[in-house]
């Protein structure tokens, strides 16, 4: 996931800690609530990137908020980080901001 925001040239990160992973839509150190907090910009990013992935078939919690399955195949999280990416680049296309 964070190669697809470094590929579609968008600020953005993946974190997460075991199986549980959340998108931030910036580049910043996240240590706290006020760090990881969304301003209005990216919790739009945030909504238009949940639409996105429920189109392209991905369950995604509304604040992109996932969980890889350990039953998850390798191709299955390649092809999420393809979604991931799809969907950025769609995102920047109809809106360059």
């Amino acid at each position: 996931i964070n190669a697809a925001f470094s590929q579609a040239g968008v600020a953005g990160q993946a974190t997460g800690v075991g199986s549980l992973v959340k998108i931030h839509f910036n580049n910043r150190a996240l240590r706290d609530l006020r760090s990881v907090y969304a301003n209005e910009q990216e919790a739009g990013r945030v909504a238009a990137l949940h639409k996105a992935l429920l189109n392209r078939g991905y369950l995604v919690g509304s604040g992109c908020l996932m969980a890889i399955s350990t039953a998850q195949t390798n191709q299955e999280i390649d092809d999420l980080g393809t979604a991931v990416y799809d969907s950025l680049v769609e995102m920047r296309l109809n809106d360059p901001g």
